[in-house]
């Protein structure tokens, strides 16, 4: 079921509202829960606000994941088609992605997982 987005065909709300950053204690929000557009299967779009990544900076980071299985289950399996499609270089097909699923990614999800992230509130 999409939760957040009105309507599965990629149509965006008209305007949404990021509250600044004194306005809450969040790290960051869930902009999107629904089908992937590759292969239907659930997915979940999660906006951090904070990074600890030296090459790029404070800045803000959307994660797209498996809403079933952790990111190294999804890797491990396959899952991740719903995510990466059918790139080549996804480990499951022999590849060499440089996105180690393991650290950062796995995080996120886990916190997900536990409720950490509330989701972003739209205005129509």
């Amino acid at each position: 079921m999409n939760e957040l987005v009105p309507e599965v065909s990629g149509q965006l709300p008209d305007k949404v509202v990021v509250p600044h950053r004194r306005e809450f204690h969040e790290n960051g929000f869930v902009v999107y829960k629904g089908p992937s557009n590759i292969n239907g299967e659930d997915i979940v779009a999660i906006l951090t606000l904070h990074s600890l990544n030296k090459k790029i900076g404070d800045m803000a980071q959307l994660w797209i994941l498996s809403a079933h299985v952790s990111p190294l289950e999804a890797v491990e399996s396959g899952e991740d088609q719903s995510i990466c499609g059918d790139c080549q270089l996804r480990h499951h097909k022999g590849g060499a992605c440089y996105v180690y699923v393991g650290q950062e990614p796995r995080v996120v999800w886990d916190a997900w997982k536990n409720s950490n992230y509330p989701n972003l509130p739209l205005k129509h």
